[in-house]
């Protein structure tokens, strides 16, 4: 058969339409793999499991620091820190001005205050021990609470086991148990960053406990809104059977029009 013009531009033309879906599907990729970045843990609970969920949701690493050597560990390379909870940090009133500096250029920081010596900071608030499993969601606007919901974040046998009661100048209320005044979590942005403070303690309970666990959990939510400063988009990366499946749709219609044009 003698390709002619007219046969070699349909050609073109049906590739173009075999092409387009790939491309489609490329821009289906998730696009928080690419922009979020490694996030630094430390505290009595992280492990394996965590780093783990954090790779689900997306996040391009994590490493794991000793809490005796947080005074001295560089915070360069990492977009988020989490600090758990029940763990003393060594050092860490000293780190005050390079946590400062960190959230200010950008990162996210998230410090389950339950159990820990996040008092050393001179710009947490005073908090209290206080127990409880309601929990009830007040912000709206920060995005740290965006696909929550009161029922979500309550009942894990012993939700909370912290309170901010007085001195949150500045602090956004994410939640409450109920109380006016009685506040579970903070939020507050620092320059281009910003810090959530919690009485939960997540990395526990995102493993354990009462209710829903894993990376997509209430649990995770909250803990990957935190480390975003708000919620940062996360599309789901098809499968390669789904490539290979909307591929086919294109090159089909590229052989249909082949046969056409060679008829």
């Amino acid at each position: 058969m003698k390709l002619t013009p007219s046969i070699f531009t349909e050609s073109i033309a049906s590739l173009r339409w075999a092409i387009v879906p790939l491309v489609l599907v490329a821009g289906m990729a998730p696009r928080a793999e690419a922009a979020l970045g490694t996030v630094l843990l430390s505290g009595f609970e992280m492990n394996s499991v965590i780093q783990a969920d954090l790779a689900a949701q997306g996040f391009a690493g994590s490493t794991i620091v000793d809490p005796s050597t947080f005074g001295s560990v560089s915070f360069d390379g990492y977009s988020a820190i989490w600090l758990g909870w029940s763990t003393n940090y060594e050092g860490l009133g000293a780190r005050a001005d390079d946590l400062l500096n960190f959230m200010n250029r950008g990162g996210c920081v998230l410090i389950e205050v339950p159990g820990t010596n996040a008092s050393d900071l001179s710009f947490v608030p005073t908090y209290t021990d206080s127990a409880g499993n309601n929990v009830n969601i007040v912000d709206t606007t920060t995005g740290i609470n965006a696909g929550l919901t009161n029922e979500g974040l309550s009942n894990w046998s012993s939700s909370f086991h912290t309170q901010f009661l007085s001195g949150i100048d500045g602090y956004t209320g994410l939640t409450d148990d109920g109380t006016p005044g009685n506040w579970v979590s903070l939020f507050q942005h620092f320059g281009a960053g910003g810090l959530t403070l919690t009485g939960q303690d997540i990395s526990y309970h995102i493993q354990f406990g009462a209710g829903d666990i894993g990376p997509f959990s209430p649990k995770g939510i909250f803990e990957f809104n935190a480390l975003t400063c708000g919620p940062a988009a996360v599309v789901p990366e098809p499968s390669s059977l789904a490539i290979v499946a909307v591929a086919g749709v294109g090159l089909l219609g590229y052989g249909r029009r082949r046969r056409l044009a060679v008829a």
